[in-house]
């Protein structure tokens, strides 16, 4: 998800019994400034799988809201974001990109940008075989080709086939030629 992608969702689109949630909504910050919108294209809103790990996350989640929502009482800002703080209030965007810089520090993690866990994603991705359309779909591409076209660097694996498709038939040869030759 995209980071306004995560700040935008509400609870009415998460559906736990079916494992599912609907991204449709954005916060973004310019600024001090924050806005509520759509999300980015219309292939951007989409419903994605839950796994059994994240749906128990997001149940601890909501019993942890409703504890500070017992807690805080009338001073509780009752909405229905999912990403809020101990008084219900939602995250500013940026605030959320603070607080993932400092739980990399913190757990001696390297720096990277929270965008950046899109890109791992579509990496390990790839790399267990998924097909580009389908890691497209999960990010909100409207096309293959923009999946592409974004996460090339990650997602071509051609150049790495034919280099070790010659080292292999170079290795052969060094092997039938003995120590002699190609070593």
């Amino acid at each position: 998800m995209r980071r306004g992608e995560l700040c935008g969702l509400r609870w009415s689109d998460v559906d736990l019994e079916h494992k599912t949630i609907t991204i449709e909504n954005t916060r973004t910050q310019a600024g001090k400034k924050e806005i509520e919108k759509g999300t980015k294209t219309a292939s951007s809103t989409r419903t994605l799988y839950l796994p059994d790990t994240l749906c128990d996350m997001l149940k601890a989640a909501r019993e942890h809201q409703q504890a500070c929502r017992a807690e805080y009482k009338n001073a509780y800002d009752d909405n229905d974001y999912v990403v809020v703080m101990e008084d219900g209030r939602p995250f500013r965007p940026n605030y959320l990109s603070e607080l993932f810089g400092k739980f990399l520090v913190d757990n001696d993690l390297p720096k990277i940008v929270l965008h950046e866990l899109r890109h791992t994603f579509a990496s390990l991705s790839n790399q267990a075989g998924i097909p580009a359309y389908n890691i497209g779909k999960a990010l909100g591409h409207s096309t293959p080709a923009t999946t592409q076209k974004i996460y090339t660097h990650l997602l071509d694996q051609t150049h790495t086939q034919a280099i070790e498709g010659v080292a292999a038939i170079a290795d052969e040869a060094r092997r039938k030629a003995g120590k002699e030759y190609l070593l």
